[in-house]
């Protein structure tokens, strides 16, 4: 009983310490089977180089998010469907507030465009 007061009080002490500050990107993973995406959010400087404000993958139908700091205006995302057929789609976006893309199809024919 002493156990779960002292880890409760421990968790709520914690819990407000990972709260995100910023915005979401939400991606539906609707791959077919045993396939995995990865969606990178970066910024791309003059001379094109990239520069990762986060990244995230899962298998397919499973779901994940990206993490968008507040004081980013405007950012891409990359969205790539078997990292190993080096293919990647990019699409310019403001932070405007969360987002959710959608992932369909599977490693030879895919799309990606914003959730229904």
């Amino acid at each position: 009983m002493k156990s779960s007061i002292f880890f409760a009080i421990i968790f709520g002490l914690l819990v407000p310490l990972v709260q995100v500050q910023g915005h979401i990107v939400w991606i539906q993973n609707k791959v077919v089977w045993n396939t995995i995406t990865e969606t990178s959010a970066v910024i791309v400087d003059n001379q094109g180089k990239w520069n990762y404000i986060d990244d995230n993958r899962a298998f397919s139908h499973e779901g994940y998010h990206l993490e968008i700091p507040d004081d980013i205006e405007a950012f891409s995302l990359v969205f790539i469907v078997d990292y190993r057929r080096f293919e990647y789609k990019m699409i310019n976006v403001k932070n405007e507030g969360d987002q959710c893309w959608h992932y369909h199809g599977n490693k030879y024919e895919w799309e990606v465009y914003p959730c229904p």
